[in-house]
């Protein structure tokens, strides 16, 4: 109750400060003269401009002028995806590539061959080609040169049915210019089952 008495007692302090003040500025403004009055006037309207230039006008600018440097980059953006996007219909609309030299299924003179061959004529390589019973072919060269034997590893990746399952290069003279080296190697039959 206590509570209920004090805070009705604000609000009658409240309503007669309010009273009190609005009477003291309008006391106030009559006694201005009307020079002075328009004076107020003038200044009151300024600081409005004021206001609506700090505020509202001059964050729109502000914000105007960024939209207008972001807009050639977002224009540059959208070409290239209308490019990129132009690329990918092309692609999807392209015929099948069918390959006239299949992959055929791997044998162990055929890898026997690709291995032994050099791209050095001075040389020859040794290449032993073994299969077990998964059709795992195991190539063991005891001296080839790096570049030779990795063009007759892609020589058999794109002429027979096979995968690379392990690889173990031994450098025959470490910091020789030759790069000689003696690989390991194991490639399985990548032919689907049954065939």
């Amino acid at each position: 109750m206590i509570s209920a008495l004090n805070t009705k007692l604000a609000l009658a302090q409240n309503r007669v400060t309010q009273a009190v003040t609005s009477s003291i500025l309008w006391m106030r403004w009559q006694s201005l003269s009307s020079d002075g009055q328009r004076i107020v006037k003038w200044s009151i309207a300024l600081l409005a401009v004021a206001l609506v230039w700090a505020y509202v006008w001059l964050p729109a600018a502000r914000g105007r002028e960024a939209l207008s440097l972001r807009i050639p980059v977002l224009q540059a953006q959208l070409a290239t995806m209308r490019n990129e996007a132009a690329e990918v219909k092309r692609i999807n609309t392209m015929p099948l590539v069918i390959t006239t030299n299949p992959r055929t299924l791997a044998d162990s003179v055929g890898l026997q061959t690709v291995f032994g061959q050099s791209n050095n004529a001075t040389a020859t390589v040794t290449a032993i080609v073994t299969i077990n019973e998964r059709r795992q072919f195991r190539v063991n060269i005891a001296s080839v040169a790096y570049t030779s034997w990795l063009d007759s590893l892609d020589m058999a990746l794109s002429r027979y049915r096979v995968r690379v399952v392990s690889v173990n290069l031994k450098p025959l003279q470490p910091g020789s210019s030759a790069a000689l080296m003696a690989v390991e190697l194991v490639l399985a039959d990548d032919a689907p089952a049954g065939r």
